[in-house]
């Protein structure tokens, strides 16, 4: 892999080699203003060199160039690098020239930057221009064995600084590779288990909501049909004995049986074809004045206006909600107040508001008397009409407790979108 690999951006690299190659370019300028021998032999040629690569580094530095993704772009600078430090070690001593160590940290550069095979193909140009200078160029006029050894030794040296340094670059690539398909491996795996928890909670909530269900339809039925079977019994048993009103009072309470449990197959089927107690239901919020949709849902529970009372701070009567969900919630928790209250006896409606949340307290009897319910309930709903409410307020975002006493509903109530005096008609 080349260095554009490790880096797809090249801002680091491209920018990191620039200024190690301006630094260079200001070391040998340095080296030719303090009077190197060196570049006395070809004056002229030596500086037209040295002043083009210091201005070419210079240039790359304050053009902040990025690495191309064009091929020939990197092979050109490849190119300009190596071969202008070749030839002017070459005409400014050969091997005994002071830029010639400046062409080895340009391979080993060009290795690390691009690894081990484009090291070698820029080696294969490289070396013989710097060998055939050495070779040729006749100043400084040294003997030919020595220039010969000059040779060998660049030639080796570079080759070894070539290959030490793309291959311990292409090792880190292939180790930087293996990490990366490693970390990436960890993220799907996390990815598979995180899902394989969201469906093990999903499953086990619909298992939990399976089985309040049931429960709570078992709750709701066992009484009437119970009570049926003992008003059969009773009628079957001793109907010579009864005198008509008897008769007709069993029957009344009979149909009564009835009717619950007319009421309660219709909230079973209700819970099979509403989509609304899904939590992910999408919500119409409206601007919603509870005391008017309090009065609405106890007509719809059965009871007479004057056995409802709504108790709540004048802030507080104007919420922002889903009207239609609000009303199926108060209508439920009507209803089941309705059952548990005294038949004279009152039944409160507190309101509360605060940080984003609507609370619905349901009192049977009112808050003064304690002694109002017929037996007091274990927490959580039980009935499938609670259920029905339970549901219907997580899907708003809240909740629904059922205590010793009260009968409490908890919904989300976001921001309203208007002033409380535009929903006065509500």
């Amino acid at each position: 892999m080349t260095g554009a690999g490790r880096d797809p951006s090249g801002r680091l690299p491209a920018l990191f080699i620039s200024r190690v190659r301006a630094a260079v370019g200001g070391y040998m300028l340095l080296l030719a203003v303090l009077g190197d021998r060196h570049l006395g032999y070809y004056p002229v040629a030596a500086w037209s060199l040295l002043l083009t690569v210091v201005g070419y580094a210079t240039l790359i530095l304050v053009a902040r160039w990025r690495r191309s993704p064009r091929l020939w772009v990197t092979w050109a600078l490849i190119g300009v690098d190596t071969v202008l430090i070749a030839v002017l070690a070459g005409i400014t001593g050969g091997g005994q020239s002071p830029f010639a160590p400046v062409l080895l940290l340009v391979v080993v550069a060009v290795a690390i930057r691009f690894g081990f095979r484009r090291a070698a193909i820029a080696l294969g140009w490289t070396v013989p221009i710097l060998v055939a200078l050495i070779v040729l160029v006749p100043r400084p006029a040294r003997p030919g064995d020595q220039r010969a050894r000059d040779a060998l030794w660049w030639t080796g040296n570079l080759t070894a600084g070539a290959v030490l340094a793309g291959v311990l670059s292409d090792r880190l690539d292939l180790a930087h590779r293996r990490r990366s398909q490693a970390e990436s491996d960890a993220a799907v795996e996390r990815r598979r288990l995180d899902l394989e928890r969201d469906l093990r909670r999903r499953l086990e909530s619909l298992d939990e909501g399976r089985r309040a269900f049931l429960a709570s339809l078992l709750h709701e039925f066992r009484p009437s049909v119970a009570s049926l079977s003992t008003l059969a019994r009773a009628l079957r048993r001793d109907e010579e004995e009864l005198t008509a009103e008897e008769r007709t009072e069993l029957l009344d309470r009979a149909c009564g049986y009835a009717h619950h449990l007319d009421v309660v197959l219709r909230e079973v089927a209700e819970v099979l074809t509403s989509e609304s107690l899904d939590a992910e239901h999408r919500l119409h919020q409206a601007d919603v004045y509870l005391p008017q949709l309090i009065g609405e849902a106890a007509a719809l529970a059965g009871l007479p206006p004057d056995r409802v009372v709504t108790r709540s701070q004048p802030g507080d009567n104007v919420v922002r909600s889903d009207p239609d969900q609000c009303l199926r919630v108060l209508v439920k928790l009507l209803e089941e107040a309705g059952r548990r209250a005294p038949p004279e006896a009152v039944v409160e409606v507190g309101i509360h508001r605060r940080d984003g949340v609507l609370e619905l307290c349901v009192t049977p009897g009112g808050a003064g008397d304690e002694d109002s319910l017929s037996g007091t309930q274990p927490p959580g709903p039980r009935g499938l009409g609670l259920w029905i409410a339970a549901r219907l307020a997580e899907a708003m975002g809240g909740g629904l407790a059922v205590e010793s006493r009260t009968l409490r509903a908890w919904l989300g109530a976001p921001p309203m979108g208007g002033h409380p005096g535009s929903v006065g008609s509500v």
